[in-house]
């Protein structure tokens, strides 16, 4: 169920959206008769021109969705606390990031050599952004629902560490440089 302050927040995310900074794919200045072999190479580099700038755009998606490391700290305690106001406010914050982030990932043209790991994200930032929404409601459910909301968390991370180890794989396979974190 989505309540009136999650409709906000994506209404605001979808306008947010127009902010995210995107580089144009460079044009090719080369016109005329190519030489043998060199329409392949040239195919080849448009690829991997393509791939390359899909992943600055994944970059930038995925670090304005990272948490810092005050945030991950909380987080981790975030299934074994009782509702507290501090966890409900971190659970919003992390709802908003992930809910903007599932909207940019949505938006990103797809690339062929990426369309996997975008849609693997795609269905990562969608799962997170139920569970912190069901963090937040979970704030003044009683009992308060720690058993379901942790095994849900489990297998998302389960979930993130596979998409990392697609990440991961693509990244060496074009020579892109790896993520950097906040």
């Amino acid at each position: 169920m989505v309540s009136n302050r999650s409709r906000q927040i994506l209404a605001f995310c979808t306008l947010s959206l127009f902010l995210i900074p995107c580089r144009a794919l460079p044009q090719s200045a080369t016109s005329g008769a190519m030489p043998e072999g060199s329409s392949q190479k040239q195919e080849s580099s448009q690829a991997n021109s393509a791939v390359s700038d899909w992943f600055a755009k994944y970059d930038r998606i995925r670090c304005d969705a990272e948490m810092t490391a005050g945030e991950k700290m909380q987080a981790m305690r975030l299934n074994a606390a009782k509702p507290q106001k501090k966890n409900g406010k971190l659970a919003s914050r992390m709802l908003a990031k992930y809910t903007i982030a599932l909207s940019a990932m949505k938006q990103l043209p797809p690339v062929p050599e990426t369309r996997e790991l975008q849609e693997r994200y795609t269905e990562y930032f969608g799962k997170a952004s139920q569970l912190f929404s069901d963090f937040v409601d979970a704030q003044t459910n009683v009992p308060y629902p720690v058993e379901s909301l942790s095994a849900r968390r489990r297998e998302l991370e389960v979930f993130d560490k596979s998409n990392k180890a697609l990440d991961k794989v693509l990244r060496a396979k074009y020579s892109i440089s790896k993520h950097k974190h906040i």
